[in-house]
């Protein structure tokens, strides 16, 4: 089995996943009953599925803000640890009746020493989980509504644990993080490593490509912390073919190896020699200029809900660039590292977004400081990412265009981002009410290419929508690279019923146009396949008309419940011939 973390891997692990014993606990008994000791419970569930989604195999997608999970284990290594990879939202952990720990927040990974608690090799363990889920506007929640009924464009929650548990060994001393910052100007990687104490001792990085060494380099540690600049091979001297990028995305292994007195840690991750910056209002890949073509994805699927497997993931990928993408804004959602993985791989550029929560109050900032850092040093080395999203729409900060409070709030979300990661783009406010950032990112939903083109009318920079400013007060445009992050939208009503069947291969088109049944989206419905080519590619030649835009964002990859905005259905059934998607997405 692979490892759930390939950008971040041990040898020694051992994946969790399955059919768990799960119950809902609505009178909020467990505790005082101490379910976490010997409780029979009730029902099973599928791991990592959600309660609310098919694969669960649970299936109740009705309000139950708490519940229990649990499963039997053997010891399988001496010093173990769990990792839980997301969990949604609140958890307690509980192995052999003893509390283990405790982790809040919804989207990131965390892990607990299990050793104290665990019995002998090869005995049987008891692993109990409790998981709190509230609707509260507080919690980053994304798209999932915290009212009863799915409206508009949010949908159903999706609660506990959505993504893989699973057990791996680390020795008293092991590496916390491994942080890699390309630099092909001078053709070295800066590698940072983070240990989880101060550490005396030497440690190793061995960097491969294709499965040969390419270099090996060495050095002393006294603190939590060491840095090494090691030297890559630009490849071929007048072409780079070292360089990462979406046409040609080249991979390099990392192996570091602590030596020290007692037991060694051993981990591998990756990284791509890749370049994102901007020039006089341009955006560069590599240092040439490189345009964004990109669409929404919001990561959602029929029976997971939020979580997808390997597959799925690879399909979409293959799928999104079929369509002539070259990227994803990942949208409400802090994806799989799976996913990401794949997107490095196959070469996809990703915008990497924080779900957003709805009451601007100290807990919602909390989450959004500590989300925002989480995410960075989780996905630091993937070189699919080219820009981080803290904020989406001024959700959550709805008084950001005059309150210098929440302004203040923002720009210190930028600045704190540029700290941890001066090496990419950071769109902060994305859509309108903008305040400090490296682009400017408007969303626009004309109808048609006509309204469009008049909203702009030539001007490089136009109010974002007829009722949202650009820029928050006191802020305004400074030649920054313009991209328009969400535009078209166009839905389309059913065409050919429940017969149909998703395509079998990514390069394949569809025998016939298809989407799931009528539902809401932006102005308007077209009703047959030439309406929806017409309006989307009239819309995609203006966005490509106008000056000084960098890239574009278009609304959106599949169709998500009630919203039919999709190129596809949720099935991943193509509305047009994916030839004929192509032929309008591919132009740049």
């Amino acid at each position: 089995m692979k490892h759930p973390r390939l950008d971040f891997a041990r040898d020694r692990f051992q994946v969790l996943d399955g059919l768990w014993d799960f119950e809902f606990d609505d009178s909020n008994e467990g505790l005082a009953s101490k379910w976490y000791e010997d409780h029979a419970f009730e029902n099973r569930i599928n791991v990592p599925y959600v309660p609310q989604c098919r694969k669960s195999m649970v299936e109740d997608a009705s309000y139950h803000p708490i519940m229990w999970y649990a499963t039997s284990f053997e010891t399988p290594f001496d010093n173990a640890y769990i990792v839980f990879g997301a969990v949604d939202f609140k958890c307690s952990v509980f192995v052999n009746g003893m509390h283990v720990g405790d982790h809040e927040g919804g989207y990131l990974p965390f892990s607990l020493h299990m050793a104290p608690f665990l019995n002998g090799i090869g005995c049987m363990n008891r692993l109990v989980v409790r998981v709190e889920d509230r609707n509260d506007e507080s919690q980053l929640r994304g798209k999932q509504y915290w009212r009863d009924l799915p409206d508009r464009c949010w949908y159903i929650p999706s609660s506990g644990i959505w993504q893989s548990v699973y057990l791996e060994e680390r020795p008293g001393t092991y590496i916390e993080n491994i942080l890699c910052t390309p630099d092909i100007d001078s053709s070295m990687v800066h590698v940072r490593a983070v240990f989880n104490v101060r550490f005396s001792g030497s440690i190793g990085f061995s960097v491969s490509k294709d499965g040969a060494e390419v270099v090996f380099a060495s050095i002393c540690s006294s603190g939590r912390e060491v840095s090494v600049c090691v030297p890559i091979p630009v490849g071929d001297e007048v072409d780079e073919t070292n360089y990462w990028s979406p046409e040609n995305p080249v991979l390099f292994r990392l192996d570091a190896t602590i030596f020290g007195d007692g037991p060694c840690d051993h981990v591998s991750t990756y990284f791509g020699m890749r370049k994102i910056d901007v020039i006089d209002g341009r955006v560069f890949l590599n240092n040439k200029p490189y345009f964004q073509r990109l669409v929404l994805d919001q990561g959602y699927f029929p029976q997971g809900l939020l979580t997808g497997t390997e597959s799925e993931f690879e399909h979409d990928i293959r799928l999104i660039k079929d369509l002539g993408f070259n990227g994803v804004r990942m949208h409400q959602k802090i994806e799989n590292p799976l996913f990401l993985h794949l997107a490095d791989k196959l070469g996809l550029l990703v915008w990497d977004e924080v779900p957003s929560g709805y009451s601007f109050d100290s807990f919602e900032r909390k989450q959004l400081y500590e989300t925002m850092q989480g995410l960075i040093e989780r996905d630091f080395n993937h070189p699919c990412v080219v820009c981080w999203v803290p904020l989406n729409e001024s959700w959550g900060v709805r008084k950001i265009c005059a309150s210098k409070e929440v302004q203040s709030f923002a720009v210190s979300l930028y600045h704190m981002v540029k700290a941890l990661d001066p090496t990419r783009l950071v769109s902060t406010n994305d859509g309108w009410e903008q305040v400090e950032s490296d682009i400017c990112a408007v969303h626009d939903y004309a109808k048609d290419a006509a309204v469009l083109l008049g909203r702009w009318n030539g001007e490089s920079v136009p109010l974002a929508c007829p009722e949202r400013k650009t820029y928050a007060n006191g802020f305004e445009y400074e030649n920054k690279p313009v991209f328009i992050t969400e535009f078209g939208g166009v839905a389309l009503k059913n065409l050919c019923g429940a017969d149909s069947e998703p395509i079998s291969e990514p390069d394949g088109d569809a025998g016939k146009a298809c989407t799931t049944v009528e539902g809401w989206g932006y102005e308007g419905v077209e009703s047959n396949v030439e309406g929806l080519l017409s309006r989307v590619g009239g819309l995609v030649s203006a966005v490509l008309s106008l000056p000084r835009v960098n890239g574009y964002c278009y609304t959106q990859f599949t169709d998500v419940f009630q919203e039919i905005n999709g190129l596809m259905d949720i099935e991943r059934r193509p509305k047009a011939a994916i030839s004929s998607l192509n032929n309008i997405f591919s132009v740049h």
